[in-house]
């Protein structure tokens, strides 16, 4: 669809493609009006939609993604006064004539009308008119289309002069190439060339130079056209490469950290292109902490069915500045936030030791040393911004300084943490991610075999590795090298501890859960305190029989404190102010103990999925059963209308009721015939005419013929057996 202000090439059997600029579309999108960017004495001149698209899929004219005027889109304070005079000016005489209603402007009866007004208002020339209108239609219908093109100082020089000086030749001595050919490669770069060149640039400014160069070639200096391919003249008639890049190189390309920026844009080039003259430093352990999040680069599998991809996890690392250490991580299928930035630092301020063993890893305090309060953590200004993140200032001390976005060079300790973590585990794992994976390479997801439990283990073994591996890079002190320290995270904390002390502060742990812990809302059931579906159970409670009177009394709200690395505990306030009790998992939600929250939450949300599905299957079957019960009640109802048909009897409601004893009697009499229990005796019942033996030892009598004296035989020898 056509837009107001896009360029479209034409080409021309001149030395120069025509650019036409939109300068109006209709209601329908059907027609337009354009004008050509170069032609001194343009107008608006109409067009029709169709046939600029048939052009442009006959490849004769072809859509251009930057303007050649880009460049006039300045910030004010960039201009000179006297450039917002001639600009203001300029616009004066113009803003009645391009704000006509009904686009009037560019028709030419009112036009005229206007431009006559203005003429008499300001006593200037039609022409002076023409040529502000021109300017704006052509360089993008702003006002800063008006800025002059001159630069202060510099003298008025002619299209193909240089230094205000007509040339014909090539300056300069000839190349060797050129003396062997007899002939001058090249044409004198005048103004107009340099013009040229300058549209060029401003077409394709995030082109290679070479292809810069034929591009703008191919746009300007082309005798014409042959089935829509551009003709170009001889070499000895176009400017060299060489030429081209000189130029570039001293007019273009001056100050080539904004040309950087113009092209991938300052933070990229503030990230990337910056000079790298300073480094990381902090005066002792604990003096400052660095903590970013990234995705990890490998796919889990869910710890309840391991044939369920769950995604990939979102790491925590915290880092000490000085030493490198590790001091703190978290892993989390939650997106990166405040709870799993507080995690991290939870476990940065507490005993490592039983995260490791919860995970069945033996830790000795030697090889994860850090244990308190830092004083300043650096943060990417994401997850610790805003009401939450204060907590860690007003309730324990710890200063936090957002870094700006896109600057991972500010955090560069914790941001090389995370590459080497990758590269030394991650990138080998069964399901990680290769960045360099191209079209018909294997889908890695299909690996994944490890649960968030599994990863947790690898992941903290690789934090003790790193924290007990020397460092390659790390500029040691001077009272380090007399001491013989080798630049290993673990002992440059501890000689930090030693030599640096003072830094880390210590908070009591009921402190740090109340800081930093989620807080949720649970209650008091008579099966516990329930919580986000799973029961708990503490000490308190059972002496407090708040189960038991839940149960008489129904529900009561808890606020809970928990820890989503493990759903096997929680935490409630305790009588004494500021202090928690721990309450434990009930046996009936042991299994989930080795999982997280995200997977407890995944879980039930699976189930109660699965439920919906089991609820069509109930009520289908249901169905089934009522529909075989009514049939069954039919039957009945009929054989007791046949039956009372048969008899002619018909009791009353009295004589029905006064009969049930009787009547209970005989139904159980006769089912303990139907289901009374006869063990199978071998050779019965016995063929009429012939000799049973029922007992080895006994002599044995011959059948009568008649099966009632047969039964009364065997009854009496049962008897006798006693």
């Amino acid at each position: 669809m056509l837009k107001v202000n896009d360029l479209f090439a034409w080409p021309e059997t001149d030395a120069q493609e025509r650019i036409l600029r939109i300068l109006w579309v209709s209601q329908h999108g059907d027609a337009y009006l354009n004008i050509d960017i170069h032609d001194p004495k343009a107008f608006p001149e109409p067009g029709k939609t169709a046939a600029l698209q048939t052009a442009m899929d006959e490849n004769i004219a072809r859509k251009l993604d930057h303007d050649p005027y880009a460049h006039l889109l300045k910030a004010e304070d960039t201009l000179s006064e006297k450039e917002r005079a001639y600009r203001d000016k300029g616009w004066n005489w113009i803003v009645k004539i391009v704000g006509l209603p009904a686009h009037g402007g560019y028709h030419r009866k009112s036009r005229g009308n206007a431009v006559q007004a203005a003429c008499v208002l300001y006593g200037i020339k039609k022409s002076t008119i023409y040529r502000c209108l021109r300017r704006y239609w052509q360089r993008g219908l702003v006002k800063n289309a008006l800025i002059p093109d001159w630069k202060e100082g510099m003298p008025h020089e002619g299209p193909d002069t240089v230094n205000g000086k007509p040339v014909h030749k090539k300056r300069g001595r000839p190349s060797k190439a050129e003396k062997r050919a007899g002939t001058r490669f090249g044409v004198p770069i005048t103004e107009r060339i340099k013009e040229y060149f300058t549209w060029g640039c401003g077409l394709y400014p995030t082109h290679p130079i070479k292809d810069i160069y034929e591009r703008t070639l191919q746009n300007y200096f082309h005798k014409g056209f042959v089935e829509g391919v551009p003709i170009l003249p001889p070499p000895s008639e176009l400017p060299t490469l060489r030429q081209f890049r000189y130029w570039y190189q001293a007019y273009w390309d001056t100050d080539r950290e904004r040309k950087a920026i113009n092209r991938y844009g300052s933070k990229w080039v503030k990230l990337n292109l910056r000079a790298i003259t300073g480094f990381s430093q902090a005066f002792g352990p604990g003096s400052v902490y660095q903590i970013d999040a990234t995705i990890g680069n490998i796919y889990l599998v869910s710890s309840l069915r391991r044939t369920r991809l769950v995604g990939r996890p979102v790491v925590f690392l915290v880092v000490d500045v000085f030493s490198r250490l590790i001091v703190g991580i978290h892993i989390t299928l939650e997106n990166p936030s405040y709870l799993g930035a507080a995690m991290a630092l939870f476990n940065a301020f507490e005993h490592k030791q039983e995260l490791c063993r919860r995970y069945g890893i033996d830790c000795h305090p030697d090889e994860w040393p850090a244990l308190g309060l830092p004083q300043v953590v650096y943060a990417d200004g994401g997850e610790l911004r805003g009401n939450q993140a204060n907590n860690l200032a007003n309730l324990l001390g710890v200063q936090v300084t957002n870094e700006p976005p896109y600057r991972a060079d500010l955090k560069g300790i914790v941001e090389r943490s995370f590459k080497s973590v990758t590269d030394l585990t991650i990138r080998w794992l069964p399901g990680a991610v290769d960045k360099e994976r191209t079209r018909g390479d294997r889908d890695t997801r299909h690996d994944a075999v490890l649960n968030m439990h599994d990863f947790w283990k690898i992941m903290l073994r690789t934090v003790l590795f790193h924290n007990r591996t020397a460092l390659a890079n790390y500029r040691l002190e001077t009272d380090m090298i007399e001491e013989g320290i080798d630049p290993i995270p673990s002992e440059l904390w501890r000689w930090g501890i030693q030599n640096r002390s003072g830094q880390l502060r210590t908070k009591d742990t009921d402190v740090l859960r109340q800081s930093l812990l989620p807080v949720g809302q649970g209650s008091i059931t008579p099966r516990g305190i329930l919580f986000k579906k799973l029961h708990y159970t503490c000490p308190r409670a059972i002496q407090g029989h708040w189960f038991a009177k839940a149960r008489m009394d129904g529900r009561k709200p808890l606020r809970i404190s928990f820890d989503p690395r493990y759903p096997g505990r929680i935490y409630i306030p305790a009588e004494a102010p500021g202090r928690f009790d721990i309450c434990e998992v009930t046996e009936i939600d042991r299994q989930f103990i080795q999982n997280n929250w995200e997977e407890v939450d995944d879980h039930f949300e699976n189930r109660a999925e699965r439920q919906e599905d089991l609820d069509g299957q109930r009520r289908q079957n249901l169905a089934a059963l009522r529909v075989n019960n009514e049939a069954v009640i039919a039957n009945a109802k009929a054989e007791r209308r046949e039956e009372q048909k048969m008899t002619g009897v018909k009791l009353t409601k009295t004589a029905a009721v006064a009969s049930i004893h009787k009547n209970r009697q005989e139904e159980l009499q006769a089912e303990r015939n139907t289901n009374t229990w006869k063990p199978p005796i071998p050779g019965y019942p016995p063929a009429p005419g012939k000799i049973v033996s029922i007992l080895p030892d006994r002599p044995t009598k011959t059948s009568t013929g008649h099966p009632e004296e047969d039964l009364s035989l065997i009854q009496r020898l049962l008897e006798e057996e006693g």
